[in-house]
């Protein structure tokens, strides 16, 4: 899974996506990861979406953008974006994507993801949860946990509680007998233009009286709709339900001087990286132990 926007809802549709072009990536990879170690990097290199908040734009906006480059400074190299849509293919279009007029790849490195198609990861650098977002004062009042939602929702039909289609909200609404009240939203829209905020913006606007969303886009437009008075309530793990995340950097398999470099980087910049997630409003959480686990490189 290439990000945790697209992909915790809808991993599975991009990893059939790669299986289908296996047979082009088998046929081309070892020539080109060779000229890709070619010679000194000239560019921080980063796969990125034009049109994501708060996680990347073309603008330069998100909390990605300010992280890459905080990377880049301390390599001394300029920033330089591909950008692509986080949708089905996000990983081969651009960490395998080829640049025939420059023999390279598109770009080098995935700044937020928890796994994906076609590379390897670092070891997770921060995470956060799933979190359940309303208007303090509205038809749920105060809720201090998850719990109260449960029973008011129960006791009121009509609420309606937003989550994507496919994913952990939709499976915690349904794990608690609340699926006749959700209000479904395509993880991947297909439209460029509709980005995973649309469902914040539709309690803001009263559509919905509450959402399951993913904590970095929640706490970033609960910020953004300030006068709205939103609530962001982080929802626990439990047995049945994963809602927690650790959220690493991607790259390619074989990139082993690469991989030690962005590790590094990481490291020596903890507190600057963490400071960036506080100011846009990303709720943390401690890195859930299997996160920590990484598949062996053995490509």
């Amino acid at each position: 899974m290439s990000s945790i926007r697209s992909c915790i809802d809808c991993g599975a549709a991009r990893i059939a996506i790669a299986a289908a072009l296996a047979f082009a990536t088998v046929t081309s990879i070892a020539p080109r990861a060779n000229a890709a170690e070619e010679g000194e990097r000239d560019a921080f290199r980063v796969c990125a979406d034009p049109n994501n908040l708060p996680f990347s734009n073309q603008a330069k906006e998100g909390y990605e953008n300010e992280i890459a480059a905080l990377m880049a400074k301390d390599l001394g190299l300029p920033v330089e974006y591909y950008w692509q849509p986080q949708q089905m293919g996000f990983d081969r279009l651009t960490l395998k994507g080829w640049n025939e007029k420059e023999k390279r790849y598109n770009c080098d490195i995935v700044i937020g993801t928890t796994s994906l198609d076609v590379g390897t990861t670092t070891k997770p650098y921060y995470a956060s949860t799933y979190v359940l977002v309303y208007p303090k004062g509205g038809d749920l009042g105060d809720l201090d946990s998850a719990q109260e939602l449960v029973d008011k929702a129960r006791d009121n039909s009509a609420l309606r509680i937003g989550a994507f289609d496919v994913g952990p909200g939709a499976a915690w609404l349904q794990e608690y007998g609340l699926l006749p009240q959700m209000e479904p939203y395509r993880g991947q829209s297909g439209s460029r233009e509709v980005t995973p905020a649309r469902i914040v913006k539709d309690v803001v606007d009263g559509k919905i009286d509450a959402a399951i969303v993913w904590g970095p886009i929640a706490g970033y437009y609960a910020q953004q709709y300030e006068d709205a008075n939103l609530e962001v309530l982080p929802l626990e793990s439990d047995a049945r339900i994963k809602m927690d995340y650790g959220i690493s950097m991607g790259m390619r398999y074989g990139e082993d001087e690469w991989m030690q470099t962005i590790e590094r980087l990481i490291a020596e910049n903890r507190e600057g990286i963490h400071n960036i997630l506080r100011d846009y409003n990303v709720p943390l959480v401690e890195i859930p132990k299997e996160d920590l686990v990484q598949e062996d490189d053995d490509d």
